[in-house]
């Protein structure tokens, strides 16, 4: 049978960036489109299960969108609700819904993904041979017109698409010289995420400023909280009067392996 080829979002340059905004390419190197088979060994929609370390960025700055989906992860039935079609198919036709302004859109995708011309994808990428989190991803870059669309934006518009539920976003006053200006209001922040936590909420979180590294080659050793970044929240502690919040990065452990030479 033939393979399936999106005529709306095709695996051509206009899917990755539009021209007329962006006169000269955005990003560091072109895509290859390949579809699976090309860079997996045995490729599956799902494969052992939906799991938040599934989730890998790429050299896109969407870290707000990869955050979202692997804190809806923690729920894996959240995840498979977004998949209309449930399994790998030869043909590449892939049909998902995702909750744009308030109403679940069915989105069609082929599975031609953007790739390294010598390796696998360029964007997000899965930690095994599975494509759910790709067609997420470009599914979600469809919906907004290209991928480099993705490159800002906040956890809770992704959090919101992925759910079609509503959600709360706390910001800390700008205006601060030191932590007792803000004291007040950390703790009542504080109060509302270990609510939060022994309710299984969904949380993430972010930080101010500009994100430097994800599209510029990669963090220094010590490089600790990336300025202008977002993290899944998966649980919040305290003892003995230390507050901690684990979080979980999306960049994983695959994110500046590119298998293609620069």
């Amino acid at each position: 049978l033939d393979h399936f080829l999106d005529p709306s979002f095709p695996p051509t340059d206009t899917s990755i960036y539009d021209k007329e905004t962006d006169p000269q390419y955005p990003l560091q190197q072109k895509p290859v489109w390949k579809r699976p088979h090309q860079f997996m060994r045995d490729p599956k929609l799902f494969d052992d299960g939906i799991d938040p370390n599934d989730i890998n960025q790429g050299a896109l700055g969407n870290c707000w969108f990869l955050a979202s989906i692997a804190s809806v992860a923690e729920n894996p039935a959240l995840i498979k609700r977004l998949f209309i079609t449930k399994e790998y198919n030869e043909q590449g036709l892939y049909q998902l819904r995702i909750c744009k302004n308030g109403e679940w859109l069915k989105v069609t995708v082929d599975d031609y993904i953007p790739c390294y011309n010598y390796g696998g994808p360029m964007f997000c990428r899965a930690t095994g041979d599975e494509l759910w989190v790709l067609l997420l991803e470009k599914a979600y870059a469809k919906i907004h017109g290209n991928y480099c669309q993705l490159r800002a934006g906040f956890v809770s518009h992704g959090m919101a698409d992925l759910t079609g539920c509503p959600t709360r976003d706390h910001r800390f006053p700008k205006e601060r010289h030191d932590y007792s200006e803000i004291e007040e209001y950390a703790e009542e922040l504080w109060s509302k995420l270990d609510l939060a936590d022994s309710k299984g909420w969904i949380m993430c979180a972010g930080t101010p400023g500009v994100d430097t590294f994800t599209e510029g080659g990669g963090p220094d050793d010590d490089h600790g909280i990336v300025a202008g970044h977002a993290y899944s929240v998966i649980q919040c502690k305290e003892r003995d009067g230390i507050r901690l919040l684990n979080v979980r990065n999306p960049w994983g452990c695959l994110l500046y392996t590119s298998p293609s030479p620069r």
